[in-house]
């Protein structure tokens, strides 16, 4: 299937609106656990919006897991357009794509994540102790999410 690019409105400038559906994961009949209810879905490469494999291990153990995703935090606190800048402010500036569907936050993370090389980049994120405190203070600020943070 493809898209007639001419029905819709580009823009060089990504959404700038946050994603309340990452915050919803979704479960699936193999077992695959994704934070993510739009296209993402559809794409079979591992990235940082897959939480984990039901079948390897426990809910509970997959969603602990998740409250350290800095990647998955940023998205719920800024939106994908957070994930644009962190790239271009780095050695594969080149790297993250220049056009996005105007307000579609869906269409800046698919971009994103099907990239093997922005979402490598993006997975490296999550060990950032900069960005992970950067996005705790973010979640504190604009969501009211209490948690605790590593003074490492």
């Amino acid at each position: 299937m493809k898209i007639d690019a001419h029905r819709y409105q580009w823009t060089q400038k990504p959404a700038p609106c946050a994603c309340t559906a990452v915050g919803a994961p979704v479960i699936f009949p193999d077992g695959r656990v994704i934070a993510c209810i739009g296209p993402l879905l559809g794409l079979r490469a591992s990235h940082s919006l897959v939480l984990g494999n039901l079948r390897e291990e426990p809910l509970a153990a997959i969603l602990d897991r998740s409250e350290n995703n800095s990647v998955l935090h940023a998205i719920r606190v800024w939106g994908p357009r957070k994930l644009v800048e962190k790239p271009r402010e780095s050695p594969i500036a080149s790297q993250p794509p220049r056009a996005y569907f105007r307000d579609s936050a869906c269409d800046v993370c698919y971009k994103l994540f099907s990239n093997p090389v922005v979402a490598a980049y993006l997975e490296r994120l999550n060990d950032d102790p900069a960005f992970q405190r950067y996005t705790a203070c973010g979640r504190v600020y604009y969501l009211n999410d209490t948690i605790t943070l590593d003074p490492g």
